[in-house]
Formats: C-alpha cells, sequence, structure tokens
C-alpha cells in the first residue's frame, strides 16, 4: 500500500473523510513508520559498507545510509570490540591519541549532518579500511506514493495504527483503545515473521578479547 492508499483506507473506516483528516492521517502515518522501523532490526533495514580510514584517524565518519551501528571489522579479519569511549580511556590511557592497533570503537553522536561518528580506540597507525554493519534510518514516508519498505504485514500494522490515532484524536478512546491492540498484535505478528518464518540461526558469541587480552593483560573485562 502506498501512503496514499492508507490515508484512504483510515479515513473511509472512520467515516470521516476531509482535508483536516487526511493532514492527521499523514502525519499520524509518517510518526508510526518510524515507531515501527525503530521497533526491531529488520531484514529490510541492514546495511553494510566499507569505509576507508586514513592513517591517525580516531574520529571516523560514516556515510549517510547508517542510522545505527552494529558491529565493525577492521582490515580483513579482526573484529573490534563495542565500547563506551570512556571504558576505552581507563583500560588504555594512551590509546585516546596515540596511534597503534584500534582494538575498539564507541558510537558518538551524529554530527549536524546526521551522520553517524565512531572513535577508534588506538587510532590506526596505517591506512585501513572497516566493515561496518549497522542499520538504514526509515525510508520516507510523506509523500502520495511512498510506501513502507517492504517488512512484512506492516501496512496492515500501520492501517491500524493510524485508525487508533486518529479515534483518540476525535476523543473516542475506547475505539482507539481497540484500535491499538490491533496494531500492536500486528506488530508483533511482523515481529514473528522475522524471527521464526525465515530461516535464521541466532548464537551467542563470546566477545573479541583475546586479542585486547594480548595488547592489554587481562584488564580486557573493561569491554566485555
Amino acid at each position: 500500500m502506498t501512503l496514499a492508499d492508507i490515508i484512504s483506507f483510515v479515513v473511509a473506516t472512520i467515516g470521516v473523510d476531509d482535508n483536516t483528516a487526511r493532514d492527521r492521517a499523514r502525519a499520524f502515518a509518517a510518526a508510526r513508520w518510524k515507531m515501527v522501523w525503530n521497533h526491531a532490526i529488520w531484514r529490510q533495514s541492514r546495511y553494510h559498507a566499507h569505509v576507508a580510514i586514513p592513517a591517525g584517524a580516531e574520529l571516523v565518519e560514516l556515510p549517510s545510509e547508517f542510522d545505527l551501528v552494529h558491529a565493525v571489522r577492521l582490515g580483513a579479519d579482526q573484529m573490534l570490540a563495542p565500547a563506551l569511549d570512556i571504558d576505552a580511556l581507563f583500560l588504555d590511557p594512551a590509546g585516546r591519541d596515540q596511534p597503534g592497533q584500534p582494538v575498539s570503537f564507541a558510537v558518538m553522536g551524529k554530527t549536524p549532518a546526521g551522520r553517524v561518528q565512531l572513535r577508534l580506540h588506538r587510532p590506526p597507525n596505517q591506512t585501513t579500511t572497516l566493515l561496518v554493519l549497522g542499520k538504514l534510518a526509515p525510508s520516507r514516508l510523506t509523500e502520495d506514493a511512498d510506501t513502507p519498505m517492504g517488512i512484512p504485514g506492516v501496512e496492515e500494522c500501520l492501517c491500524a495504527f493510524v485508525l487508533g490515532d486518529l479515534q483518540r484524536w476525535m476523543r473516542q478512546y475506547g475505539k482507539a483503545d481497540l484500535h491499538y491492540r490491533e496494531a500492536n498484535a500486528l506488530l508483533l505478528k511482523c515481529t514473528e515473521i522475522e524471527t521464526h518464518q525465515n530461516a535464521e540461526t541466532r548464537r551467542l558469541l563470546p566477545g573479541n578479547v583475546q586479542q585486547l587480552e594480548g595488547e592489554h593483560g587481562d584488564t580486557a573485562d573493561w569491554l566485555r
């Protein structure tokens, strides 16, 4: 369904089809789409990119497609441990500014342009490449022809949420609660389709601490 289809469905369902109701439905749909997108790591939301890093670079600005970072590989075969920058500083105080072999990364605030930044600990002493796995920002759902990005069952879920929002806007709180219950059930169903009806094996993996211990002794527990 396009955004126009969602709007037409919900205003027809509540029996109020005017410009004000349509504008409200449009705003509610855009907000609910972001909420659904942020609810889980959907397959459609996964993204990866190779990022070239010059020698001595401590702050790394990622491509604009990234909204969240899940894992980082240095070069061809070294995983970097995620860590708070303050923990990394306690672990290796000199590594904040002095180039060497990176052992961890911290996700920092976004730039004014909205790009995710990583801080490497230590900065690399030679030119290298990062493989970054993360999550895309939600696609736009503001124009009539826009569609939610390919999550199975998401259109029905959005319709139910927007119906609830419209009913609450009209102060029909009992009807709104019914739609919200339906919407949350549909959201749960979307999540189950992602996790149970597609082939996937999940494992608990130990942190990559052997290399840290080799570099910094038994203090690698700081990054666990």
